[in-house]
């Protein structure tokens, strides 16, 4: 979901052409704004590209903010992965590129995070 997206909007093609060279089809994806999916709460782990971002959801839903992280923060950074919309193709496969990466290098973190907090809500120590 978008911080600010608007609903039902396709893939930029810029982004679609840089997710298809990583063997991404995101020809039936689809927009949804944060107000589209709520409660927010039933997620367990929400990943942001943007400080800004981060700092919206935290503010907005306070009650989630233990859950809200950047992607760089998987790999023990805090940097943005700027939304490259209204920019060049070559941006689109940077973002593409630095998304890959974040994930493939932070999975262990991203696994951890998920797990971890699916255990503490099986064990009842956080609110569902």
């Amino acid at each position: 979901a978008g911080t600010w997206a608007h609903t039902g909007l396709t893939a930029h093609p810029h982004t679609q052409m840089a997710a298809n060279a990583l063997g991404l089809d995101l020809q039936h994806h689809r927009s949804c704004g944060v107000e589209d999916i709520r409660p927010l709460s039933f997620f367990r782990l929400i990943l942001t590209m943007e400080r800004g971002h981060k700092e919206s959801l935290c503010f907005e839903f306070p009650e989630i903010a233990d859950r809200v992280y950047q992607l760089s923060e998987l790999i023990g950074h805090q940097y943005d992965v700027p939304d490259p919309i209204g920019r060049s193709l070559a941006r689109h496969r940077t973002m593409i590129q630095q998304i890959d990466e974040l994930i493939t290098a932070g999975l262990p973190q991203l696994v951890t995070l998920a797990t971890g907090y699916a255990t503490q809500e099986m064990a009842g120590t956080i609110p569902t």
